[in-house]
């Protein structure tokens, strides 16, 4: 190699190392509620479309499925706390969410959706309260809004979860502070 090609190599290696790949490091971007464009409440006796949210490498991914009721929170984390389908491994999603959450009970009053968890359990990840707040959230959503519907009920819901030894308060789907 030529003396100004030995020198191009260190500098071009030390801009790399300095500016990365280009990917930020700020953690989850406040992007808004969940996508409820595609999904709409069913009809009456209708089995009940939800998304649930798993992780896709480094980010979540909404993954539409289907439930018996009226396709709300309850459901929809259910679904979560069921794990991954065979079609989810196929795709190389993942979950953070612990499986001893089974039990989890969800309630909503106005704005706010209170998870209960009601045995001692292990604070959940970051990652795992992203994908549980997003969930329920978009399930709130969707619940509350017409068949008709176009546009996003606003405000935006907020989420606790809790459990004995632990509380999480003031989660939103999307917000970079969503967890512990």
């Amino acid at each position: 190699m030529s003396a100004p090609g030995r020198r191009v190599v260190p500098v071009a290696a030390a801009l790399f190392c300095t500016f990365g790949c280009g990917l930020p490091t700020t953690g989850p971007v406040d992007a808004g509620i969940p996508g409820t464009g595609i999904l709409r409440p069913a009809a009456s006796g209708q089995p009940a479309s939800v998304y649930v949210y798993l992780i896709d490498e480094r980010s979540l991914i909404a993954v539409p499925r289907t439930t018996p009721g009226d396709g709300g929170p309850q459901q929809a984390l259910n679904l979560l706390l069921a794990g991954l389908m065979p079609e989810d491994r196929r795709k190389g999603l993942v979950t953070a969410v612990p499986a001893d959450l089974v039990a989890a009970r969800v309630t909503s009053d106005g704005g706010v959706i209170r998870i209960d968890i009601p045995t001692a359990v292990a604070q959940p990840t970051k990652p795992a309260v992203e994908q549980i707040v997003c969930t329920v959230t978009g399930a709130r959503v969707r619940s509350k809004a017409s068949p008709a519907a176009t546009s996003v009920p606003s405000p935006r819901p907020v989420v606790t979860i809790s459990a004995p030894g632990w509380r999480l308060e003031q989660l939103g789907c999307g917000s970079a502070d969503a967890a512990p």
